[in-house]
Order: C-alpha cells, then sequence, then structure tokens
C-alpha cells in the first residue's frame, strides 16, 4: 500500500476551485438522486412505519401538547424526537402522503453527500478524490435502508448536524481554534443530531480521530477539551439504554452465551468491512439463527487482521489509514449488537457514518496509484465501473422498499425458516383484503 504520510503532514490550505472542479460537489448531489429517484414512488411498509408514523398518537394532531409529548417520549424504545418531529410536521403538511416523506428522506442524504465532498476536502483530499469519495458515500447500495425506509429518516437526519459538525471541527482547527463561534455552532449541531439519533454519541471520537490525522499530540488535553460532547454523549447514551431497556429492548431473544455475542459482534464487523467493496445479501432483516452458526466463530480471524495491519500503520505513521480504521470502528463498535438489542445481528443501515472512515482509506490508497501516470488511467477505469456497479445494485436494491409485501418477499429469499417475514406480509395481504395469501402466510409461520 502507498503511504501516505505527506498528505496530512500539513493543514490543508482551502482555496476556490475553478473550472469544472467547482461542480464536483453537485454532480455528487445529482448522480446520486438520479440512482435513488425511483425511491420516491415507493410507500410506507409495514416495519416501524405503523408505530412511527401511521400510529403514532403524537402525530395525531399538530400542536404545543403533542410537540411536548414527541419530546417526553420514545417510540419502541428508541428516543430520537426530532426525527418524529420531522413526520409530525410533514403529516401536517401533506397528510399521510408517502412520496412527501420520501423526498425529505433523499434531500437529507443528498445534502449529506455534498458534506461528505466537503469534508474530505477538508482532510486534504483533491478534487476528484473528493468527488469519488462523495459519490461512494452517496450511490453505495449499503445506504438504501437509511435513505428508502422512511423510518430511518434518523439516519439521514442525524448525519446532516453530525457531519456539519465535523465539518465545522475541521474548519475550526484551520483556525488554529480562535474562531469561539464554531464551538457554539458544533455544540449546537451535535445537540441536534443527538436528538435525531443515539448514535451520534461517536462524535467526539471522530473529532480525536481528526486530532490524530492533524498530527495534534495526543495527550490528555484533547480529551478534556472536548469535556461538553463526551458530557452530552454520556447523558444521551445512558437515556438511550434506559429506554431501551424499559422497553425491554436490550432483552436477549436468544440463547446465546456472552461468548456467542462476541462472536456476533466480531462477525458484524468483519462483514461490514467485506460489503463495503461487495455489497452482497443485502437484506432489510438479518435474523439471528437458533444457535451460532459454526463460522461466526471463525470471525476473530478478520478482526485479529484488521487490528495487526492497524498496528502496522501506526508504526509506519500511516496516518490515513490509522485515521480511516478508527474512524469506522469508532461509529461501528455500539451497533455490533453484542448487548443483542434488535432483531437482527446486522444491519445495513448501521454504515451510514462509519463507511466514510473506509472511504477516506480507500481514497488514501488510490492517490499513491493515480499519481504513477502508468498505472492512472487503468485505476480510474476500474473506480468508474466499481462506482456504476453500485449505483446499479442501489437502483435495484431501492425496488425492496416499495411496499410491504416486496420488502418480506425479498427478505424470505433468503431466510424462510422465521416467522417474522411471514406474519408481515401476512399483514400486508390482510390490508389489501387478500385474505387468500394472508392465511396462506399465517399458516406458513405456525408450522
Amino acid at each position: 500500500m502507498a503511504k501516505t504520510k505527506k498528505q496530512v503532514k500539513n493543514k490543508p490550505v482551502h482555496t476556490q476551485s475553478g473550472g469544472i472542479e467547482q461542480w464536483f460537489p453537485w454532480i455528487a448531489v445529482v448522480i446520486t438522486a438520479i440512482f435513488f429517484f425511483n425511491s420516491l414512488s415507493n410507500g410506507f411498509v409495514n416495519w416501524d412505519d405503523d408505530v412511527n408514523i401511521l400510529e403514532n398518537p403524537n402525530l395525531a394532531t399538530f400542536n404545543w401538547e403533542a410537540i411536548k409529548g414527541i419530546f417526553t417520549s420514545d417510540v419502541i424504545g428508541n428516543y430520537n424526537p426530532l426525527t418524529i418531529l420531522t413526520f409530525a410536521i410533514e403529516k401536517h403538511l401533506f397528510g399521510l402522503n408517502p412520496t412527501a416523506f420520501h423526498v425529505n428522506n433523499l434531500i437529507l442524504h443528498l445534502a449529506c453527500v455534498f458534506l461528505v465532498y466537503r469534508i474530505l476536502q477538508g482532510l486534504g483530499m483533491n478534487a476528484f478524490l473528493a468527488l469519488i469519495g462523495a459519490l461512494i458515500f452517496g450511490i453505495h447500495p449499503m445506504r438504501v435502508e437509511s435513505v428508502t425506509w422512511i423510518t430511518e429518516r434518523k439516519d439521514v437526519l442525524f448525519g446532516v448536524f453530525y457531519l456539519g459538525a465535523l465539518l465545522t471541527y475541521i474548519r475550526y482547527l484551520d483556525r488554529d481554534r480562535k474562531a469561539p463561534r464554531l464551538v457554539l455552532l458544533m455544540l449546537v449541531l451535535f445537540t441536534l443530531s443527538l436528538l435525531s439519533k443515539i448514535q451520534a454519541v461517536t462524535l467526539p471520537l471522530s473529532m480525536l480521530c481528526v486530532d490524530y490525522l492533524r498530527r495534534r499530540p495526543l495527550k490528555l488535553s484533547l480529551v478534556l477539551e472536548k469535556w461538553p460532547y463526551f458530557l452530552l454523549s454520556l447523558a444521551v447514551g445512558l437515556l438511550g439504554v434506559y429506554m431501551l431497556s424499559a422497553n425491554e429492548s436490550l432483552e436477549d431473544i436468544t440463547a446465546y452465551s456472552f461468548l456467542d455475542r462476541l462472536m456476533v459482534g466480531m462477525y458484524s464487523y468483519s462483514l461490514y468491512l467485506v460489503k463495503f467493496l461487495v455489497p452482497y445479501r443485502m437484506s432489510p432483516l438479518y435474523p439471528y439463527e437458533a444457535e451460532i452458526p459454526g463460522y461466526f466463530y471463525a470471525s476473530p480471524i478478520g478482526v485479529i487482521i484488521v487490528g495487526y495491519l492497524a498496528w502496522r500503520w501506526w508504526k509506519n505513521d500511516q496516518r490515513a489509514y490509522v485515521f480511516g480504521i478508527a474512524f469506522f470502528t469508532f461509529n461501528v463498535m455500539f451497533l455490533l449488537q453484542i448487548l443483542a438489542a434488535g432483531q437482527g445481528y446486522l444491519a445495513d443501515r448501521f454504515t451510514y457514518i462509519p463507511y466514510l472512515g473506509l472511504i477516506f482509506m480507500l481514497l488514501s490508497w488510490l492517490k499513491g496509484w493515480l499519481d504513477q501516470p502508468r498505472y492512472a488511467g487503468a485505476i480510474k477505469g476500474v473506480v468508474w465501473v466499481w462506482l456504476l456497479v453500485l449505483g446499479v445494485l442501489t437502483f435495484q436494491q431501492n425496488k425492496v422498499w416499495e411496499n410491504g409485501g416486496t420488502l418480506w418477499t425479498h427478505v424470505l429469499k433468503y431466510y424462510q425458516n422465521i416467522n417474522t417475514p411471514y406474519n408481515n406480509r401476512a399483514r400486508y395481504y390482510r390490508e389489501l383484503k387478500d385474505y387468500d395469501r394472508a392465511i396462506l402466510d399465517y399458516n406458513t409461520s405456525l408450522n
């Protein structure tokens, strides 16, 4: 792998791009919109869209009492009031028109794509590499669940504020920490991100990753200067755990031992890495098996390999790679289901922010090859073909979320021995008054 020490040695100088380069972030936004356009015709699905939107009592009316209810209650153990508030506003303005909800999900995702471009530039990438990175972030099929599932508005909403706070922090470092107003802006954006999704608690760790990349000495003072962010993360994290526990969402639905749970976490971690390069067998639900599959016990091998590589990169001062794997790890580690929250051991949506670290690693590797004219043309060709494949997969995966029928039929392609997809598809058929197929699925789930 090519070393990237030089690219992160000094702070990047932000200049106004000229020519076509000034349009690169907008090109990334437009291309992303094209591959997600077919999601706008999708409807609601009978997987949490009902409890979050269709049947949510706090969305029955739109007044101060309802808003108070939104901010003082959870939805099936999840405390994301700002996300629910956006649903309330949409329902008030557009009724239960799913297109309006899908349009806003896509707009928020496009805003994230734009922010990713600026962040990559702020971390030292040139305009072309930032464009590639923004496109990977935008059209990777592992994004589909976050964008096309209305309930996952929390991903794209928290993402806008999270990425906005991270970009502000980069700008703050560029100004040698002489812009107090940026500190206030970061705190506001961070708070809004936390109110959108608990996953935002990792922001101070991501800020430390940026510190390392910028060669700020890794001392206790770096942690102490971020005490407001760590304090907010701790408070919201404890609140989230309390609400999940009160809703019994943290109860282990399996008979797995603690060792089994560790294997599940390591397997998920390794699989997220693989799916970044080769996104295959994407399912809205990855259910637990009655017994942990034997191949899960091989997962420590992948984690050990990653740990060894990280150590080598650290020793060789290859900061771009250390930054990338640390950013990915910090942002995914609380989502590895070791505590058994949720119905599945894996979720495509969990990679929404973490993949930014892997994108940075890939771009750093590409930079070394693109600097060699002999290989630059071939490398660019491979990258564009890979991006096209990602976009096509995303376009196809959007169709899975068209309605409850398509959703659960897709799950059944991979998992035919569990009840959840049969029961939920039966509910969908029952709402359509297609009682024959509903009864068939109900009976299948009982056998």
